[in-house]
């Protein structure tokens, strides 16, 4: 496996447009938060903030098939993501004993949207014997997970076939132009009976290659308004020195 060059690219060479509603609740109804330059210094993203449900969404934003080229193609390089590690291993081993184990003990079959090298997967596999599959669109991610952890990942919901006991998608949703629509339709699809769902945010993070920025009432109307009801919030100890505080976490049943 190549490891990405690390090199910039500039996320001004694609195309952007307004957003005249609020990602999560559609309001039309926000104000300017906050301004920032991107990583590679060749644009400003502005903020805004939603004036009903809270979130804070890039404005103008890219379009949709320019987020979807940059996460395919361009995501790893831009942030400099390389080769696995052991310690990413490691982590993920122990959020998944001391996170995801305790709130569901028994898990047959699971399923994460944006799986990233499938630690977490990986651990769920090892530590609970679960069956497992990742939907994860960044190639260079995707192709590691499967090479070097074993992990059956596809590229978006489209390949993923059957129900799940577990829905997981963490430090994700802040990555995508429609979260509502994205956990909605995990929900309809690939809910199995008594299905339950875990989800994690960053709180409140402004980076340009997280679009969205969320709060805990921003976060838990999201995941009411695709359908999911809400059993515990939590939080969970953050070591990124962009966020505001603990990542937000939600556990929940179909």
């Amino acid at each position: 496996m190549t490891v990405p060059s690390g090199g910039q690219y500039s996320i001004k060479n694609f195309d952007w447009a307004p957003v005249e509603k609020c990602p999560v609740c559609d309001s039309s109804r926000a104000e300017w938060a906050h301004w920032e330059w991107a990583r590679d210094g060749k644009i400003r993203c502005h903020w805004y903030a939603c004036s009903d449900c809270g979130l804070h969404y890039q404005n103008p934003m890219m379009t949709d098939a320019a987020l979807g080229q940059f996460y395919r193609e361009h995501y790893s390089e831009y942030v400099h993501r390389g080769s696995p590690s052991l310690e990413g291993v490691a982590v993920r081993l122990l959020q998944t004993q001391q996170m995801l184990l305790p709130f569901f003990p028994k898990i047959d079959r699971a399923l994460e949207i944006g799986s990233g090298y499938g630690y977490l997967l990986w651990a769920l596999r090892h530590d609970a014997g679960a069956e497992i599959v990742g939907i994860e669109p960044d190639n260079y991610a995707r192709q590691i997970s499967i090479d070097e952890f074993d992990i059956p990942a596809v590229a978006g919901m489209d390949g993923v076939t059957g129900q799940f006991d577990l829905i997981i998608c963490t430090q994700t949703m802040e990555h995508l132009p429609h979260p509502t629509d994205t956990i909605r339709m995990a929900r309809e699809k690939f809910a199995a009976p008594g299905c339950r769902a875990y989800f994690e945010v960053p709180n409140r993070n402004y980076r340009e290659v997280h679009i969205l920025s969320f709060d805990m009432p921003s976060f838990r109307k999201c995941v009411e308004l695709a359908g999911w009801t809400i059993t515990e919030e939590l939080t969970r100890r953050s070591k990124d020195g962009f966020t505001h505080g603990n990542d937000l976490v939600l556990i929940c049943h179909a």
